[in-house]
C-alpha cells in the first residue's frame, strides 16, 4: 500500500513538472493547441453539417404521413389472416382495411344551407398517421373529418352536423339511408387536396355491406339477410347404367363443374361414409379452385332430367368438434353430407340442425342435443345441433346444406347469430389497404415483402433512398476527410512532442539525476500530449459551437431548410474528444520512448 501511494505522489509530481514545462513555454503550448483546433474544428462542423442536412431532409419526410405510406396498386381481395400478418410487424405502425371503388363514396349534405357534394370516404381507426400527424383525433361513431376541399365545397366547418345519403339500387328501385355525423376537424390544405371525408371503419363497412343488398340491422337499414350460400367440393351421379359420353360432356361443359370420371372406390367412401356396390355407376364431378352452389347441383339436375340418377354431393377435409354440457370431444370428427337431404338452405334452418353422432360417443349425447364447436384461420362458432341417430363410423352425418355451409367457413368469415338461430356470412376479404410504417428506413423493407407476396405497392420508396444514399455518401465523406484529419494531428503531435524532448534532453538528465526512473519520465511527454488535446477539444468544442449557431441562423433560411443545417449531436464532441485523446496517446509514445533513453550522464556531458 505504501508503495503504491508514493508511486502516485510521484506521478502527480511529473504531472506537475510537465504543466509548468508547457506553461513556461505558453506560445509554443498555444501553437500545437490551435494546431489541433484547427483540425477539429472543421470535421465538427463537417459532421454537424452532414447531420443537419440530412435530418432536416428526413424530418421533412418523416412529418409528412405521405412517405411513410403504402397503398396497393391495384385492387385485389385482402383476407383477414393479411391484416393479421401485417399488424404483428414490428415495423408497421398503423394498418387500414379498404373497401370496394363502388362503395367508397357518398352524398354530404350540409342541412342549414342545402349544399351537396360528393366525397370520396375513407376509413379511419385510431392512431391513424394520416390524421394524427396534423392534429386530428380519428372520428368515433357519428363523427367525421373532412378535408379542406370538401369544407369549401360544403360551407361547412369544425362542429357543423352534416347528413350522409347512403344510395344503392335493389330490386329495381333506388334506396336511400341517411347518416347525421359531426363535424371534429377540416384537415389543411396540405395534408389532403381531394375532396374527402373519413368516417370511423365500423361505419364504412355499414355502407358497403348495405350496398351490397344487405340489411344491417344496427342501425336499422333495411335489406337481405347476409345468409350463408352452401359451397360443395364436388357433386357423385349415382345412376344404374353408365353416363353416356354426351351427357358426360354436356356435365363438365355447361354446369360450371371443370373435373369429371368414374368414381374410385376409397375416394366415394371417404366422401360419403358409403361404399361403393358393383350395381351402381358412380360419376363424380368436381371444382378446382373455387366451391359449388346450389345452382351448379341445379344445372347438373336438370341435365338428369328423366334419368333414374340421384345426386350425392359432398364436402372434403372438413372436421369438427363436438361439445356436451361443456365437455369438448377430445377428437376431431370428419363431417359427412347426409344422402338424400336438401342442398340449399331455406327458411326454415332448424331442419339443417338434426345430426347423426359419431358412433364412439353414441352413448355420450344420448340426451338428443350437442354443440357444434367449428374453427377456422376464418372462422370460430359453435353451433346447436339436435341427435337424431347414430352414424355406424366415427363421423357426423349432417345435411348437406349445413355442410356445404361450413365448407364457407373456411375460405370467409362465418357466425351462427343467435337471435336469428341462422349461419351468418361476414367479410371474407378487402379490397385495399393503407400502410404505415414507423419511420421512412422501414418503408423499402416492407416494399420488399409485399413485392414477394406478389403485391404490387405504390410508396415514395425512391425519395427515401435517395436521402439514404445522400447519408451514406456524407458519412463516407467524413469518415474520409477525419481520417486524414486525424493522421495530420498525430502528426503534428508526434513532432512537436518528439522536438520538445530533443530540446531538453539537459533537463530530462537532470531529472534522472534527481531520482526519477525510467518509467516516470515515460509519463512527462505523455502527460503533456494528452494535456493538450484536451484543451484543445475544448476550445474547438466551443467554437465549432458558436459557428454552428452562426450558420444556422444565416443561411438556414436562405436554402431552404426546416430546423437546423448544422447540428453537432453531443455524442459528436464525446466521440470526437476520445479520438484526439487516443492520438494524443499514440502520438506522445515516440517522445516518451525516447525519454527513457536519456541517461543521467548526459546532463553531465552537457555541463
Amino acid at each position: 500500500m505504501c508503495q503504491i501511494t508514493s508511486n502516485l505522489a510521484l506521478w502527480k509530481e511529473v504531472l506537475g513538472l510537465a504543466l509548468a514545462d508547457l506553461r513556461s513555454e505558453f506560445l509554443l503550448t498555444a501553437c500545437m493547441v490551435a494546431a489541433l483546433i484547427a483540425i477539429i474544428i472543421p470535421l465538427l462542423i463537417l459532421a454537424g453539417l452532414r447531420a443537419g442536412i440530412v435530418d432536416s431532409l428526413r424530418n421533412n419526410l418523416v412529418h409528412d404521413p405521405v412517405f411513410r405510406e403504402i397503398r396497393p396498386a391495384e385492387t385485389r381481395p385482402y383476407s383477414e389472416i393479411f391484416f393479421a400478418e401485417l399488424r404483428a410487424m414490428p415495423s408497421v405502425e398503423f394498418v387500414m382495411e379498404g373497401i370496394t371503388r363502388g362503395a367508397s363514396t357518398v352524398v354530404a349534405i350540409r342541412p342549414d344551407n342545402n349544399r351537396s357534394v360528393m366525397l370520396d370516404i375513407l376509413p379511419t381507426a385510431p392512431n391513424d398517421p394520416l390524421l394524427t400527424t396534423y392534429g386530428a383525433v380519428p372520428p368515433i361513431e357519428g363523427e367525421a373529418v373532412i378535408s379542406a376541399s370538401a369544407a369549401l365545397k360544403l360551407g361547412a366547418e369544425k362542429d357543423d352536423v352534416i347528413v350522409l345519403e347512403i344510395g344503392r339500387q335493389r330490386n329495381g328501385s333506388r334506396e336511400v339511408q341517411r347518416e347525421f355525423v359531426r363535424v371534429t376537424k377540416v384537415m389543411p390544405e396540405r395534408a389532403d387536396a381531394l375532396p374527402r371525408i373519413y368516417l370511423p371503419f365500423a361505419l364504412v363497412k355499414d355502407i358497403e355491406m348495405y350496398r351490397e343488398g344487405f340489411g344491417i340491422s344496427e342501425r336499422n337499414w333495411p335489406g337481405a339477410s347476409p345468409d350463408v350460400v352452401p359451397g360443395y367440393n364436388g357433386v357423385y351421379i349415382l345412376s344404374a347404367e353408365p353416363l353416356n359420353a354426351i351427357l358426360r360432356s354436356q356435365l363438365l361443359n355447361i354446369t360450371g363443374f371443370f373435373e369429371g370420371g368414374d368414381a374410385v372406390a376409397e375416394e366415394y367412401e371417404r366422401h360419403t361414409g358409403q361404399s361403393l356396390t358393383s350395381e351402381q355407376s358412380v360419376f363424380r364431378l368436381s371444382t378446382i379452385d373455387h366451391l359449388a352452389e346450389p345452382a351448379m347441383l341445379e344445372r347438373v339436375r336438370g341435365l338428369l332430367f328423366g334419368k333414374a340418377a340421384t345426386l350425392q354431393p359432398y364436402v372434403e377435409n372438413l372436421s369438427v368438434k363436438l361439445l356436451h354440457e361443456g365437455i369438448a370431444s377430445s377428437v376431431l370428427f370428419p363431417v359427412v353430407c347426409q344422402p338424400g337431404s336438401q342442398i340449399d338452405s331455406n327458411e326454415d334452418f332448424t331442419s339443417l340442425l338434426s345430426v347423426q353422432v359419431p358412433r364412439s360417443l353414441a352413448e355420450w349425447y344420448q340426451q338428443g342435443s350437442v354443440d357444434l364447436h367449428f374453427t377456422t384461420p376464418m372462422s370460430n362458432l359453435t353451433i346447436p345441433l339436435h341427435v337424431t341417430g347414430v352414424a355406424s363410423r366415427d363421423e357426423l352425418i349432417v345435411p348437406a346444406a349445413l355442410a356445404a355451409m361450413l365448407q364457407r367457413g373456411v375460405e370467409r368469415k362465418i357466425f351462427f347469430d343467435t337471435i336469428s338461430g341462422r349461419l351468418v356470412a361476414g367479410r371474407s376479404s378487402y379490397r385495399g389497404f393503407r400502410l404505415y410504417t414507423g419511420t421512412i428506413d422501414e418503408v423499402p423493407s416492407i416494399v420488399r415483402f409485399l413485392k414477394q407476396r406478389g403485391i404490387d405497392v405504390v410508396a415514395q420508396v425512391g425519395t427515401i433512398e435517395r436521402i439514404q444514399t445522400l447519408d451514406k455518401g456524407l458519412m463516407k465523406l467524413f469518415l474520409l476527410i477525419a481520417c486524414i484529419g486525424s493522421i495530420g494531428a498525430a502528426i503534428v503531435l508526434l513532432i512537436n512532442l518528439y522536438a520538445a524532448v530533443e530540446r531538453k534532453v539537459n533537463q530530462f538528465g537532470h531529472l534522472r539525476l534527481l531520482g526519477l526512473t525510467r518509467n516516470e519520465v515515460f509519463l512527462y511527454p505523455v502527460y503533456q500530449g494528452m494535456v493538450i488535446a484536451i484543451a484543445a477539444t475544448i476550445f474547438a468544442s466551443l467554437g465549432s459551437g458558436l459557428i454552428s449557431i452562426i450558420l444556422n441562423h444565416a443561411l438556414t433560411g436562405d436554402l431552404g431548410f426546416n430546423g437546423s443545417i448544422c447540428h453537432i449531436r453531443m455524442r459528436m464532441f464525446c466521440l470526437t474528444s476520445g479520438i484526439t485523446i487516443i492520438l494524443a496517446l499514440f502520438a506522445s509514445l515516440l517522445a516518451a520512448i525516447r525519454v527513457t533513453r536519456i541517461d543521467p550522464a548526459d546532463a553531465i556531458r552537457v555541463e
